[in-house]
């Protein structure tokens, strides 16, 4: 298992270190924020930020990605966690999934949680108190395993981070 701490440095997107990790299948691991705080002052508060995942277009990495998100609560002071989708471009956010039903759920930053992406679907689940969730790849996502690669913690939509962000990964790549 590959067991990285993620930095995500004020005003940027991307976290460091860059991993190049190509041809992926399957992604599982766990996930802790050491230090998920941070305070937008806005609406981009709510944007979500991407945890690990597999994008499908090395050119074009958010045209076809299978992906967990999460963002940071500031009224409750823990994390949100749930599924991400790019399909044809289409950004497909937890609450785009189904309106009648909460896709996501809020952890506290000391408690893993535990994840598992395939082409089929993601699986993620609080480590203690063992609630969890399937969610299916929408059917129209398009995979190609030859362009498959690994998709690293990045920060928000339009907003960098306001302060330095730590996400402690450990994963496993097939």
């Amino acid at each position: 298992k590959n067991s990285m701490l993620f930095k995500i440095n004020q005003n940027e997107h991307r976290s460091k270190p860059l991993i190049l990790r190509p041809l992926v299948k399957k992604i599982t691991g766990t996930a802790t924020f050491p230090e998920p705080f941070y305070d937008l002052g806005d609406n981009d508060q709510f944007d979500w930020n991407k945890l690990i995942g597999i994008s499908f277009n090395p050119l074009k990495p958010d045209q076809n990605a299978i992906m967990i998100a999460w963002r940071y609560n500031l009224d409750t002071n823990k994390v949100a966690v749930g599924p991400y989708f790019n399909v044809n471009s289409e950004r497909i956010t937890p609450e785009k999934l189904q309106p009648t039903q909460k896709y996501w759920f809020e952890i506290h930053k000391e408690i893993p949680i535990k994840f598992e992406i395939t082409y089929k679907e993601i699986k993620f689940w609080n480590s203690v108190t063992g609630q969890f969730m399937i969610v299916p790849t929408p059917s129209n996502l398009k995979t190609k395993w030859f362009t498959s690669f690994l998709v690293q913690p990045w920060f928000g939509g339009n907003r960098t981070p306001s302060n330095e962000i730590f996400i402690d990964i450990k994963y496993e790549v097939s």
